[in-house]
């Protein structure tokens, strides 16, 4: 938790040695990178990045429905979300778009 705002926070944990072994750590930099400098309300905020000797966390803002990806899953699996599924896939293809235009 965030002890300024009371914010729940979510800790991301990379493992270095993976990462190094697939020569990616030039990926993972260039995404802290930009998730530092990014300040945009659809876009989750990079709070702090720690290491631990193999090991990084990233300390991001907490997502209410995890990542983008499990909100897709959700809503194409309940019912309840059936008669306006159209319209919440547009609301959040509308959102990615802006926030590519803010990134361009």
């Amino acid at each position: 938790m965030d002890r300024s705002s009371g914010n729940h926070l979510a800790l991301k944990v990379i493992d270095l040695s993976q990462i190094n072994k697939l020569n990616k750590m030039h990926e993972v930099i260039a995404e802290t990178n930009v998730l530092k400098r990014l300040n945009h309300p659809g876009v989750i905020k990079l709070k702090e990045t720690v290491r631990w000797e193999a090991l990084m966390g990233l300390v991001m803002e907490l997502g209410c429905f995890g990542d983008l990806f499990k909100l897709i899953k959700l809503v194409n699996r309940a019912a309840e979300f059936e008669p306006r599924k159209q319209k919440i896939m547009v609301y959040y293809l509308a959102q990615i778009v802006e926030i590519l235009d803010y990134l361009d």
